[in-house]
């Protein structure tokens, strides 16, 4: 007779799966993109922002020539660390630029950076070594002028690291679309690819799955929607263990503008669907994307995950004065943070914007919003998605300088600022957070039946209604070995896991409806 056991939930597991999902770590890999020619607007500047909840220390270092900086980090404190005036990026098509950053620090830290230029700015996120990848997707921007080139960069975190790249359009060097080529680059090395047409959806990765890279997309400077005001794009590509297939989308805060943000979305698998306020959109494969414009705060949910970029468009799309186009990758709803120490900066002259104003957008849920703080005050002003009222938002002006966000809950912010003919945004994170929902998905933990060991097939039984749900499947060292996504499911599920090594694994259900975590004994 077939030995069956009926596993419990256990939370620990949740907790060790966890582990690697945050963007808080020890060791950073950054690079910059070309900006605005050099011959105008002046030299460029580069701040780094780490912090802590701790007290702490570490370094900014060239590894290529040993070049560094030491820095110390208070606890609940954030650092700026302003680069030498020197430039930290490639220039042109297909260029190799030896100079890459690396960062590390004793105990782990949040880093963000600013790369300023009069008229010319953008900020991103940095992920840590933990969150990088050997595939990507890239996510950019064409200039609407078509003046200025799209790009991205990829930086290696060890020597030797053979990468291959497939642009899905042709390139500046005349790369035909669909056509890989490879590139070797040694730790540190980065190499930026060009085009005039859009290289979203162009396909990156190491061909050693042990030897990450570090990537960062957008444009050297775009208009975005309307011409006459561009702007540099520069956002770091979150790898696509991050995408994810609910998000809701919060536009930007603006003076004297239209009020609506251009956003994209990109399929990471064929067959992809996915809705706007519950109105279908057509389907998209591995790659392809979809731009829309929202005015108002949107709930997005897919069959299969998906990436979100948000732009502020150009500021002559209603001839204002204040702000420009800016690139922001957003995280899906089961991504959350519940502490970010950042600074909102003018940056320093000459590259400082002019008549700044810095904001916060903040995503947490509805029954929670009264848990949320910034800078140590009650955040007021919170509003329920209209297409999903279990959500809240909250937009909030900010001033120059450190300001610390804190739930016990979680949540999902970003900052940005605008200035005259210039704006910057970045996203605050993520830490170990994977249930999405109503935020009673936290502490709602759902009892299915799952029979063990398994042989073929995992069977999932007592399913009376999941809504939106996300099934994933990790070894023991926390990597993704399965993922599918159900936009409703009842009765019974079937996973084949035929093809998978004898071992023990991890199942991890998500939905609006709650979580579980389940260990799965494979014979």
């Amino acid at each position: 007779m077939k030995k069956i056991i009926l596993f419990t939930l256990i939370v620990f597991s949740f907790s060790s799966v966890a582990q690697n999902i945050t963007t808080k770590g020890t060791e950073f890999w950054l690079t910059y993109m070309e900006n605005l020619t050099l011959n105008f607007n002046g030299p460029p500047s580069f701040s780094i922002i780490i912090s802590s909840d701790v007290n702490t220390s570490g370094t900014v270092a060239i590894p290529a020539t040993g070049f560094t900086i030491p820095f110390s980090v208070t606890a609940n404190q954030a650092t700026e660390v302003l680069l030498p005036a020197n430039i930290y990026y490639p220039e042109g098509d297909e260029d190799y630029f030896d100079f890459g950053i690396k960062i590390t620090s004793a105990a782990p830290v949040n880093v963000y950076t600013y790369h300023f230029r009069a008229f010319f700015t953008d900020a991103t996120v940095v992920l840590p070594l933990t969150e990088l990848s050997d595939q990507y997707l890239i996510m950019a921007h064409t200039d609407f002028s078509v003046n200025s080139p799209s790009e991205f960069v990829v930086e290696a975190t060890q020597d030797s690291t053979v990468i291959e790249i497939i642009p899905s359009v042709v390139t500046v060097s005349f790369r035909p679309p669909g056509v890989p080529f490879t590139i070797v680059l040694n730790e540190g090395q980065v190499f930026q690819l060009q085009s005039y047409e859009d290289l979203t959806g162009s396909s990156v990765r190491s061909l050693d799955p042990q030897k990450k890279i570090a990537v960062f997309g957008g444009a050297r400077q775009a208009n975005i929607y309307c011409s006459g005001a561009d702007n540099t794009l520069y956002d770091e590509i979150y790898p696509e263990t991050s995408a994810g297939s609910n998000f809701i989308t919060v536009p930007f805060l603006t003076f004297s503008q239209q009020g609506y943000d251009f956003f994209r979305f990109m399929a990471t698998a064929d067959s992809t669907a996915f809705t706007i306020n519950s109105a279908p959109v057509f389907l998209l494969h591995r790659g392809e994307y979809y731009d829309t414009l929202l005015s108002a705060a949107a709930y997005i949910v897919s069959n299969k995950p998906i990436f979100a970029t948000q732009f502020k468009t150009s500021q002559n799309c209603s001839m204002g004065s204040l702000g420009d186009p800016s690139m922001l990758n957003l995280t899906p709803l089961n991504l959350k943070k519940k502490t970010s120490i950042f600074k909102s900066l003018d940056g320093p002259p000459p590259t400082s914007m002019l008549n700044p104003h810095h904001y916060i957008n903040i995503i947490t849920a509805t029954n929670s919003t009264g848990l949320l703080t910034l800078d140590g005050n009650p955040v007021a002003g919170f509003i329920p998605v209209p297409a999903y009222p279990a959500f809240s938002y909250a937009v909030s002006s900010l001033i120059q300088g450190q300001h610390i966000i804190e739930s016990d809950s979680g949540f999902n912010a970003y900052a940005y600022g605008i200035g005259m003919a210039n704006a910057y945004t970045f996203h605050l994170g993520y830490d170990n957070f994977l249930s999405t929902g109503t935020g009673e998905s936290d502490k709602n933990q759902i009892d299915l039946l799952i029979a063990n060991p398994v042989k073929d097939k995992i069977q999932i039984g007592g399913i009376l209604f999941l809504k939106n749900l996300k099934i994933k499947m990790y070894d023991i060292p926390g990597h993704t070995m399965f993922q599918k996504n159900f936009i409703n499911v009842s009765g019974t599920i079937e996973i084949d896991v035929s093809g998978y090594s004898k071992g023990i694994y991890v199942l991890e259900l998500i939905s609006d409806n709650g979580w579980a975590v389940k260990k799965i004994l494979k014979e």
